[in-house]
């Protein structure tokens, strides 16, 4: 389908693509090209973290029910990844030191040409210094703090046979794998990061991000974009940008690298009949308007999904009770205040993409910039 605001587009193919091309030319020494490929589930090995629950009640829980980690997991088992070949580690399983030895274990038993996928959902944070980023393990405390983000493509790189690795991670800072991932010095594997924020941004408490990995993995057709019958990496990376930027207001973050073709094929799909599924809005209920997506069509009817919610949600609704709301931006280079945990600090505005702004603070390293919504702005003194 074309690629209209509000719809289920691809505009990242063809920026991942200029990316992919910009990391070659940076100098990277990774493996050699592989051929485009599409997916063999037979051949897939999964290393899931799901933390809803910790030890430390600073970190509060999460509900329990519904949770998309463990549907993924059984959406993935249904597609035909052998059981065997999948470790999960849910809640209190999750200790640090339980993580770091299943996951050197886990390492060393996908073979060169099987696919490799690694998950974490649950909670990630940046130290004082933005130096380091580390994803909260069920014991996280103290002096243990925790699953450092750098050390999981170390240690991918160096135990790890598999040519191609997959990692998408569902929590706070989540962008820090893709800087880690691009500051290897000797890559031989090729990766793929998938990320619900920007390495400076949070994230909100949502499933929006896990929700796109299930539907492309699933098959849906609206994860088609070009409408050629067949998900890839890149349609599904512009997916989860466009939904986590209209869902839940924050910019996602993803790398691929070389030897990882962005047009590797996930799933086949069933190609949609109406241009109109797919697209963006906000659907009125009872008075209140919540923000979804249109899958299906018939006649003057869209049927809708609610972000957030169940399928047993969707329903059908007429023309009325859709709108595409439009976004309040600022121009780039804009001298602005920027508000940052209850206080305001100079800086710039650098970018703008979906509604939200890049922004720079005026004295503070390029480790401090971070995607902000219009709220947080306001005109310079």
């Amino acid at each position: 389908m074309g690629v209209v605001p509000g719809m289920r587009g691809f505009p990242r193919l063809t920026l991942a693509i200029l990316c992919l091309v910009a990391t070659c030319c940076q100098g990277w020494v990774v493996a050699d090209e592989i051929p485009t490929a599409a997916w063999q589930p037979a051949r897939t090995w999964v290393f899931c973290v799901g933390l809803l629950r910790w030890e430390n009640p600073q970190y509060g829980p999460f509900p329990q029910k519904h949770r998309r980690d463990a549907e993924m997991l059984q959406v993935l088992k249904d597609c035909g990844v052998p059981a065997a070949q999948i470790t999960y580690l849910c809640d209190e399983q999750g200790t640090t030191a339980a993580i770091e030895k299943e996951f050197t274990h886990f390492l060393k038993q996908p073979a060169k040409d099987d696919l490799v996928i690694v998950y974490y959902c649950g909670h990630g944070y940046n130290t004082s210094d933005h130096k380091q980023t580390f994803l909260v393990s069920y014991d996280t405390a103290g002096a243990n703090r925790g699953w450092e983000v750098a050390s999981i493509p170390r240690e991918i790189n160096r135990l790890c046979r598999a040519q191609r690795v997959v990692i998408a991670l569902d929590h706070c800072f989540s962008g820090a794998m893709a800087e880690a991932v691009r500051q290897l010095p000797n890559p031989k594997v090729s990766f793929a990061v998938l990320a619900s924020a920007h390495h400076n941004s949070s994230s909100t408490g949502n499933w929006t991000f896990t929700e796109n990995l299930i539907s492309a993995f699933r098959g849906r057709g609206y994860m088609d974009d070009d409408g050629n019958g067949q998900i890839t990496f890149a349609e599904l990376d512009a997916n989860i940008e466009l939904d986590m930027s209209f869902a839940e207001r924050q910019m996602s973050q993803s790398l691929f690298t070389r030897g990882f073709d962005p047009n590797f094929v996930i799933r086949a799909s069933h190609k949609p009949t109406d241009p109109e599924v797919g697209q963006r809005a906000e659907i009125e209920w009872h008075g209140k308007y919540y923000r979804g997506f249109v899958i299906g069509r018939n006649g003057a009817l869209s049927r809708v999904h609610y972000y957030g919610y169940q399928e047993s949600d969707d329903e059908w609704v007429t023309p009325e009770r859709l709108r595409i709301p439009v976004p309040k931006t600022r121009p780039v280079n804009s001298a602005v205040e920027i508000e940052w945990k209850g206080q305001w600090y100079a800086g710039k505005i650098i970018g703008m993409k979906h509604g939200l702004h890049m922004v720079k603070y005026d004295n503070w390293g390029p480790e401090w910039n971070e995607w902000v919504t219009f709220d947080r702005l306001r005109d310079a003194k």
